[in-house]
């Protein structure tokens, strides 16, 4: 958990129920499910005021501390984890008492009352922390840093009797782990085991291993005589994957980032299944069933997506985009830009969320936090329709009439004052920054190029008869500038509707051969380039088939950012039945993203993601 309260989510990412109240004092371990009872650890003290020391159980209802569930004073020592079975908690740690009664690091409780059970909970448990502990139909699994359990050897692993609480000698585990062991996973027949251990039994297991639930006997189908460089601290069962998270970086010396998914029989490694998939930090849990994956933690990025802490994917490992935990615009966000790892946002918006933030804010865009230092009170005047960045500074357009760009410093968000455009930017469709120069994408008759530090006009750039007629969308490429627009002439040159232009002068490219291009493009038009810059992806802005090339099209298509070609590999045919306003490509992926609802006839509502290479 990240809150120091309780929150519900809705299956979509969006917030069912946030208790009121200050919540725990300390930030909570874990949690478990009972009922309508979410039972929670970890290192706090008080739960919305009043007593909660280690050990919680809260109404989900209401959100309040079930006053029927005692733990007098609970535990000496906050427990380090727990299991359920039934109306019973077993709970493992580093304590050696609960409500002032002797017990040495494992105990079982009532999660109906919170009364310990004395039959199960000795003053003689393990010598050592148990780190993980699981309850199952066949006993309770207990792994950690422990060599004895009620004084006879049980190192690092042990099962016990979900009600004596006796060592179960069936399971027979021999000189057991070699190391600490972390985390564990169950499912009948077999315990999956993680840590620091490099074998089991004497037998060779590299912080992982498999072992038969009844006899305690390693399975060695379960290969990992090379295995993990580091211990799985989490690790759970998914279909026919183990699902392991941690300090780790290579298993069986593939790379990996923090995530390893294996075949639960052989110990094979899916590396299919994560290569997009990249966790830059801890995970805290995991939860997997057949439809979803969930990871909790302080982790920033999935695949280059900012996830913020909370990540949901579906069985297959993809990024779910249809849950969406994200900050609320009261109006249109109208534009974005990615600076020094910060998001810069514009648009109609006031609030965002429960922060005032008009027009312009700039948030950090892996936990989501606005930065309230960002002053921007040189430009709260107007709504804010485009924005752009050069290697130091952002400039920002309204898109109306009479009024020109302005220049703002990315770090407190001020107004550079001395940046004042010789002349206006009228009607803008997009704006385009770079260390050389500031362009508009406008309506007016030429296109301009001015000064970044003063806003004067650079003469040297002549677009002559330019692309007006709507100049619609920039992208850029140094030397490079690819403009989009209605017009099919530049500088008297043939060119239908896309150029690629010098940004120093205004020269026409003429390898990036248009004299036969689009047959038509109107002012929903967007372009972009691929990530590697050897493509363009563009949208003509119809909903019904025009040609490029004198091949038809719909919506959108690929081009070679060198010659123009059609890429005929990717699915042009596809058709998008509104306008697409953004279109980005990261790790193999694009995303798409504008005000239709279907695509080829089925439902995509405002978002398709698609495969760069083919379109599918």
């Amino acid at each position: 958990m990240d809150s120091k309260n309780i929150v519900i989510v809705n299956s979509d990412g969006s917030i069912a129920k946030a208790f009121p109240g200050t919540g725990f004092d300390v930030t909570p371990n874990d949690l478990i499910i009972y009922g309508n009872y979410a039972l929670v650890i970890g290192n706090f003290t008080s739960y919305n005021g009043s007593p909660a020391p280690y050990l919680a159980k809260i109404n989900l209802n209401t959100g309040e501390l079930d006053p029927s569930f005692d733990t007098g004073t609970s535990f000496n020592i906050s427990p380090q984890c727990f299991s359920l079975l039934g109306d019973s908690l077993y709970l493992g740690g580093n304590f050696t008492s609960y409500n002032s009664i002797s017990i040495e690091r494992i105990a079982k409780i009532s999660a109906v009352d919170g009364s310990l059970d004395p039959t199960f909970s000795q003053s003689t448990g393990f010598n050592n922390v148990p780190f993980s502990i699981l309850a199952t139909s066949e006993g309770i699994f207990a792994a950690g840093s422990f060599s004895t359990y009620r004084s006879v050897s049980a190192y690092r692993i042990a099962k016990l009797n979900a009600t004596t609480g006796n060592l179960d000698v069936t399971f027979d585990t021999g000189l057991g782990f070699s190391s600490t062991v972390m985390s564990l996973a169950y499912e009948p027949g077999a315990i999956y085991a993680s840590g620091y251990f490099s074998s089991y039994n004497s037998l060779t297991a590299t912080r992982l291993a498999k072992i038969n639930s009844a006899t305690g006997a390693l399975i060695s189908a379960f290969d990992t005589t090379t295995g993990l460089n580091g211990a799985a601290t989490h690790m759970k069962i998914s279909g026919n994957n183990l699902i392991l998270t941690g300090s780790i970086s290579s298993y069986k010396t593939s790379n990996i980032y923090s995530l390893a998914v294996v075949n639960k029989t052989d110990a094979s490694f899916n590396s299919s299944l994560t290569s997009n998939l990249t966790l830059y930090s801890d995970v805290k849990d995991i939860y997997a069933d057949s439809e979803k994956i969930i990871f909790v933690g302080s982790f920033k990025y999935s695949g280059g997506t900012p996830v913020g802490n909370f990540l949901r994917l579906n069985s297959n490992f993809e990024f779910d985009s249809t849950f969406t935990n994200v900050l609320y615009f009261d109006q249109p966000v109208r534009d974005f830009e990615i600076f020094n790892n910060q998001l810069y946002v514009v648009g109609d918006f006031q609030n965002i969320s429960s922060s005032s933030a008009p027009y312009f804010a700039k948030i950090d865009p892996g936990t989501a936090a606005i930065d309230t230092g960002f002053s921007t009170t040189a430009a709260v005047s107007t709504p804010k329709y485009y924005i752009s960045a050069n290697s130091t500074d952002l400039f920002i357009h309204t898109g109306s009439f009479g009024e020109s760009t302005q220049k703002y410093n990315p770090s407190t968000g001020a107004k550079d004052s001395g940046f004042n455009p010789s002349s206006i930017f009228n009607n803008v469709y997009d704006l385009l920054a770079t260390d050389n120069g500031v362009y508009a994408a406008n309506s007016e008759s030429t296109m301009q190029r001015y000064n970044v530090t003063n806003g004067s006009n650079i003469s040297a750039f002549v677009a002559g008869g330019g692309v007006s007629a709507t100049s619609i969308g920039l992208a850029y490429d140094s030397p490079w500038i690819y403009a989009l627009s209605n017009r099919d002439t530049y500088r008297s040159l043939t060119a239908q509707r896309v150029v690629k232009i010098n940004e120093l002068d205004g020269t026409l490219d003429s390898t990036f051969d248009t004299t036969t291009g689009f047959s038509g493009v109107t002012t929903n038009g967007k372009m972009a380039l691929s990530e590697d810059k050897t493509y363009l992806y563009i949208s003509s802005g119809q909903t019904v088939p025009i040609t490029y090339k004198g091949t038809s099209i719909y919506n959108l298509i690929k081009i070679s950012a060198t010659d123009a070609s059609l890429q005929t590999s990717f699915n042009h045919y596809q058709k998008f039945n509104g306008r697409i306003y953004q279109i980005v490509e990261k790790n193999g992926k694009l995303f798409v993203t504008g005000d239709f609802i279907d695509v080829d006839g089925e439902p995509y509502s405002y978002l398709r993601v698609l495969n760069a290479n083919d379109g599918l």
